[in-house]
């Protein structure tokens, strides 16, 4: 015995206690000093004080409600953490709880209503089951934790229902009792009686601070008609379980809270109806006492186990309300608050099922656990689960270290030191002359461009010569869609399959370079030039994209409009081809010349020499034609470099009409 006093000593003397609870509760009929205390900078408790001085025969009375604190054990009894008693002064410690007639001014009318419904509940234990009257119910004896629930205290004057012994007929009962929540001495002689007078008398104090615009006034009618019964007369033989009442004893509150507490023995098809509806039913609800009243039983492990949570449920309660269109029920201040330190508590539990069940929404939640916490606690629980031989949990536990490597540092979580190991060759973003961004995977917006008379036609001819030239009807100047002639999805092979004598005479017919104006062209890019569109034949048409082109005023006169050269230039190379191919039609009409150039090939294909060596200043005079003699290749070196250039002329003129 005396060892374990000592032991508890040691462990009061390590006790942080707080402030003292206010005097104006009627507990200090019991207690000479209620206060909070902290253990270990953690673990939170209230302890509650007797000083008996010279009234030593009252120590029977703390003695008989300590022992029924450590025999009950029910959600709704105050939970019993230690007791001592030296040099005649009693300390007894428990959860942490305020009183509720100090706090009850605080709570919602929902709180007050699922309170209600707690201490009926616990009643019905005591009566039924554990067959034992209380004898103090009142404000003083009920307790109310941090998270909002109402809690059974006080059960110094608790007897068994089969003892006769009363004890209020002890002075110290009528000292200590409450009078408005005790029956008169004479009318009580069904114990169970005086429990449900006073349970009556706790519901009419407690109505007054329901406000009809939260419960309804149909709650309020339907607690004051239990109110009579419950008072009305000893003889009147009712239980509290009979006098159960929907409307007065139920809302969404206690249905979510009673069905989480047993969703274990709930049927397949029930858990569908609950956690298809719960979300509706916790939006309605306020939202600082779901968070204080739910967090704990949402993170149970029953609840961690079921798959229709993580489908219908933690996608909203995991994830705070960062802002209105944000799918989560909690703000971020309330999630901080109340959902983290759960979180935090249940990655103590090493179960693999609620560690994989946890780590399924990390990325959601984790940047709202404070820093000290993941580098201390978290990460380590984390590292732990990725030695595990479970697949399943080490890659959740890779993906959650995945996520704290932006928010602790690759360094902290891999636990090596890293350095630059690769180069970064993503292209930075210039912004342009022009205001457009190089590198960017979108397009800058078409701007218009205006050609100056300043414009250098050699450079023209150039692009001329190298870039396709696209040609469209009448028909297609009239779509404002076709405007770019790159948007074209039209295939290029189609165009060749027209006949070719007809193509050839539109090009040949539309080879003249138009002269360059002041009109302006749409530019679909910056600095870019696009291929050349051949004006229409018809005077009275537009080109194509004409109706959205915006006509560029002059401001000033342009002095130097008529000093723009007129400068012929040869034709396209196909013209020149074309122009080829009809020379050579005309001599192949001449069978004689026919039969030369035919041999003359031949002889100048086995030369030795490679024909036109030496003759490159003869090469422009291919279109002449050769001159009918006898004499041979060498003797003839005009025809040598004549014949070979018009053969390739063939050629290629062969080569553009197959492609």
């Amino acid at each position: 015995m005396g060892a374990q006093e000592s032991a508890i000593r040691r462990k009061t003397e390590e006790l942080e206690v707080g402030e003292e609870y206010s005097k104006k509760s009627a507990i200090y009929s019991l207690w000479s000093h209620v206060n909070p205390y902290t253990k270990k900078k953690s673990i939170k408790g209230t302890v509650f004080t007797k000083e008996f001085g010279s009234f030593v025969d009252e120590r029977k009375y703390y003695e008989n409600g300590i022992k029924h604190l450590k025999q009950l054990r029910h959600p709704h009894i105050i939970n019993f953490v230690d007791c001592n008693n030296v040099n005649g002064v009693l300390s007894l410690l428990t959860e942490r709880v305020l009183i509720l007639d100090i706090c009850i001014d605080s709570l919602t009318s929902i709180e007050i209503q699922s309170g209600l419904s707690q201490i009926r509940e616990v009643l019905i234990f005591l009566h039924e089951k554990a067959r034992v009257c209380h004898n103090n119910i009142s404000p003083a004896s009920i307790f109310v934790t941090p998270n909002g629930d109402w809690k059974l205290g006080g059960f110094e004057f608790a007897q068994s229902l089969d003892e006769t012994r009363a004890p209020f007929q002890t002075e110290f009962y009528k000292r200590a009792r409450i009078r408005t929540f005790s029956v008169d001495s004479a009318t009580n002689s069904n114990p169970l009686w005086r429990d449900y007078y006073a349970f009556g008398k706790l519901i009419t104090y407690s109505t007054k601070f329901l406000r009809a615009d939260e419960v309804g006034a149909d709650v309020i009618h339907s607690l004051n008609d239990i109110v009579e019964k419950l008072t009305s007369s000893e003889n009147v033989k009712i239980s509290l379980a009979e006098i159960y009442d929907e409307v007065a004893f139920s809302n969404d509150l206690i249905e979510i809270e009673i069905f989480l507490s047993t969703v274990h023995l709930k049927l397949e098809e029930e858990k569908d109806e609950f956690f298809k509806l719960v979300h509706e039913k916790l939006v309605n609800l306020p939202r600082r006492v779901v968070a204080r009243r739910l967090s704990r039983l949402f993170l149970s492990r029953y609840v961690l186990l079921e798959a229709r949570s993580h489908l219908y449920l933690y996608p909203f309660i995991l994830t705070p309300q960062t802002d209105e269109s944000s799918q989560g029920i909690f703000p971020v201040e309330l999630f901080r608050d109340y959902v983290v330190p759960e979180i935090v508590r249940v990655f103590l539990i090493r179960d693999l099922s609620v560690r994989c069940g946890l780590l399924a929404h990390f990325d959601k939640y984790a940047q709202y656990i404070p820093v000290n916490q993941l580098e201390d606690f978290v990460l380590n629980e984390i590292q732990t689960g990725a030695h595990d031989v479970n697949e399943r949990l080490v890659a959740q536990s890779l993906q959650a270290m995945a996520t704290l490597v932006p928010l602790l540092g690759p360094e902290r979580v891999c636990g090596w030191k890293c350095s630059k190991l690769f180069s970064d060759g993503t292209p930075k973003l210039t912004v342009s002359a022009h205001g457009s961004t190089c590198g960017s995977p979108l397009p800058p917006a078409p701007r218009p461009v205006v050609l100056r008379d300043s414009v250098d036609l050699q450079c023209n001819r150039q692009i001329e010569q190298h870039a396709p030239v696209l040609y469209s009807s009448a028909d297609d100047a009239e779509s404002p869609q076709e405007s770019n002639v790159w948007d074209d999805d039209k295939d290029w092979n189609e165009e060749w399959t027209d006949s070719v004598a007809e193509k050839m005479k539109v090009l040949a017919a539309d080879s003249v370079v138009p002269e360059a104006t002041n009109e302006p062209l749409s530019d679909t890019s910056s600095g870019s030039i696009q291929p050349k569109m051949k004006p229409s034949t018809s005077k009275n048409k537009a080109c194509i994209g004409a109706e959205f082109e915006i006509a560029a005023q002059s401001r000033e006169e342009d002095f130097f409009a008529d000093m723009v050269p007129d400068i012929k230039t040869r034709g396209t190379i196909i013209d020149q081809l074309i122009a080829q191919q009809e020379e050579l039609k005309k001599k192949e009409e001449e069978p004689p010349k026919i039969l030369k150039f035919e041999m003359k090939y031949e002889e100048l294909v086995f030369d030795k020499e490679a024909w036109g060596d030496d003759d490159d200043e003869d090469w422009g005079n291919s279109g002449q034609e050769p001159e009918h003699s006898s004499n041979t290749i060498e003797d003839s070196p005009k025809e040598r470099s004549i014949e070979p250039s018009e053969s390739q002329n063939v050629n290629l003129v062969e080569e553009v009409l197959t492609d």
